[in-house]
């Protein structure tokens, strides 16, 4: 549904005989969708930590797909409430990217699997996440199909990443697009 609603309201932006105000009530409509849908993630994250928002995450998208989702979570024990965890924000940006790289496996990929692999302590965290769906070149060197068309997805995990100054990396074959975020950014 969301993406329908950006598609709509791009076409009433670019519509040249569009009044305006149809144009903004789509903005704002789609403005108070992606708001809403924050808040339910949101309250979730915080209240209970990326693990639990991961798990969510996976049964949402294979009620409303085809596609079955495993998590693997290393390096803590994932039942005791008091292993650490990274940072809030920083799980905060895991699980925006999570999202928007379990969003592109549904939409774009025509994957039938996808796994999320999770490591958090106090000082790092990296998530993997890996689809076996058609890939794209999304980098220099890799499988070289047609890349998608641009879009705000991977736009929008870079800037995720880099704006908690972790290291991120997308590889693509056929088949498969791997997701490798890892906070802090090795430095060196």
């Amino acid at each position: 549904m969301l993406p329908d609603l950006r598609r709509a309201a791009a076409a009433a932006d670019a519509a040249p005989n569009l009044p305006e105000p149809v144009a903004a009530g789509l903005r704002n409509a789609l403005g108070d969708i992606e708001e809403l849908m924050y808040a339910r993630q949101s309250i979730l994250l915080e209240e209970y930590g990326l693990v639990a928002a991961l798990e969510w995450l996976a049964e949402r998208t294979e009620e409303r797909s085809a596609i079955r989702v495993s998590i693997e979570i290393e390096g803590q024990d994932a039942a005791a409430a008091e292993s650490p965890t990274a940072p809030r924000p920083i799980e905060r940006a895991a699980f925006r990217i999570a999202l928007l790289a379990v969003d592109n496996a549904v939409r774009h990929s025509g994957a039938t699997a996808v796994e999320i692999r999770v490591t958090s302590a106090e000082t790092s965290l990296r998530l993997v996440i890996t689809d076996n769906g058609r890939g794209f070149g999304a980098a220099d060197g890799a499988y070289s199909a047609p890349r998608p068309a641009p879009g705000r997805g991977l736009r929008d995990m870079r800037a995720e990443a880099a704006a908690i100054g972790a290291a991120f990396a997308i590889t693509s074959s056929d088949p498969g697009t791997t997701i490798d975020l890892r906070w802090p950014a090795a430095r060196g």
